[in-house]
């Protein structure tokens, strides 16, 4: 963090210089390691009309996403809410199926791992060796890093067992991140930027690298440009590299399917099934703060 002294918006102009030199910086080892980029194995998807509808023809695709209210210590509302949604769908058959868990927890509860022990173990009941698994979220520790020992391992613990199940039935498991800030392949590599900004122009509409191998992981990994924007990363099994093309053709598919033609169709519509909508949450808010109002604060604004 870059500190200033005066006013935040008299120093706008100076942090504006900040951010072009730190952009300069990255393309400037970006271009210093082209040569090495360009080495990357790198395949590519070809595509015809209604080619994603072939793809998934008769596919059961299972996607699962969730949401959540957190309590507000200030206002004195100590329950918190989870909400999470499945989405079985059979392609071309017109079959789905949706299937909505909840949970309450408290203030000292960590709401957030709460959530992503749901998701997982609504995945885990889909492991039947035949469905493709999307989760919309990263399957590696990448994202505990900054966590305390307790919380990296309970989240350890839940990536393990999924990874693990899938292995062993043989079910196909896809963490899909839209937005990577790993610096896996650039840390091989020997510079300091995120993997997605170095293969954003390596990468073309329907390009995808070869999958790489997480240390001391079960997990493998493979960058995507499904939209003009820079490449998505997904995460999966290590046993899935032997089916890496397979994979990489769902993922291309089911994102065409979406409303955006670049994220996947089964995370799209679990998410908007996930959604807590802001009337439900006021609902909720009402209900346990009892007499406490929410525009009441100390502070002067």
């Amino acid at each position: 963090m870059q500190k200033y002294d005066g006013r935040l918006m008299y120093k706008l102009r100076e942090f504006y210089d900040t951010v072009n030199d730190y952009y300069s910086s990255m393309e400037y080892q970006r271009e210093l390691i082209k040569d090495k980029i360009s080495e990357l194995n790198k395949f590519r998807v070809e595509v015809s009309e209604k080619w994603h509808l072939n793809v998934l023809d008769d596919k059961r695709v299972v996607g699962v996403d969730g949401s959540q209210i957190m309590p507000l210590k200030e206002v004195g509302i100590p329950i918190g809410g989870i909400q999470v949604a499945k989405l079985v769908i059979i392609h071309g058959k017109g079959d789905y199926k949706i299937q909505h868990y909840s949970a309450f927890a408290g203030i000292e509860e960590n709401i957030s791992l709460l959530r992503f022990k749901m998701e997982i173990d609504a995945l885990l009941d889909e492991m039947d060796g035949k469905s493709w698994l999307f989760f919309d979220g990263s399957l590696s520790s990448t994202f505990t890093a900054d966590m305390s020992d307790r919380l990296r391992e309970e989240y350890a613990e839940s990536i393990k067992f999924i990874i693990k199940a899938s292995k062993k039935t043989e079910t196909p498991l896809i963490g899909y991140v839209d937005r990577s800030y790993a610096k896996d392949i650039a840390k091989n590599i020997g510079v300091n930027v995120y993997d997605s900004y170095l293969l954003n122009q390596t990468l073309s509409f329907m390009d995808y690298t070869e999958m790489f191998e997480l240390e001391r992981e079960e997990i493998c990994f493979s960058y995507l440009k499904v939209n003009p924007g820079q490449p998505v990363r997904i995460e999966c099994p290590l046993w899935m590299r032997d089916i890496q093309h397979e994979a990489a053709s769902i993922v291309f598919a089911e994102c065409l399917l979406g409303s955006t033609k670049g994220y996947p169709y089964v995370l799209e519509r679990a998410h908007e099934c996930s959604k807590i909508s802001n009337e439900e949450k006021n609902d909720f808010r009402r209900l346990f703060s009892r007499d406490i109002s929410f525009k009441w604060i100390c502070k002067v604004k």
